[in-house]
């Protein structure tokens, strides 16, 4: 199974929607710092490992991070997305609204 594509809204560093199209092929992300960059990585590590992104475990004592996954310049009214989809069809999201605490949700389409 390969990653089609990641897709991020209002998630850690990323703002609105970023979508990053991998077609299944090796992918190297580079940047200036501060770009997001780290928001793909940290969004995979959180969906795959189902709410632990293991870098921040010393900075925020939650277990599930509730105050480092949302975008600290989100609207009041958006909802902070993580996607992958997998080549197969397949895809696994976690969906997070501002006012919602049991955030993670696993899906298979």
């Amino acid at each position: 199974m390969k990653i089609a594509n990641m897709d991020l809204s209002w998630f850690r560093g990323a703002s609105k929607r970023v979508c990053l199209e991998t077609e299944g092929k090796s992918v190297v992300i580079y940047g200036d710092n501060a770009t997001g960059k780290s928001s793909f990585a940290d969004a995979f590590e959180f969906i795959m490992t189902k709410g632990r992104i293991e870098h921040l475990a010393h900075e925020y004592k939650d277990k599930e991070h509730k105050n480092c996954l949302r975008n600290t310049n989100a609207p009041s009214d958006a909802t902070t997305r993580a996607t992958i989809e997998f080549d197969t069809g397949e895809s696994v999201s976690i969906v997070m609204p501002q006012e919602e605490t049991n955030y993670f949700a696993r899906e298979m389409l």
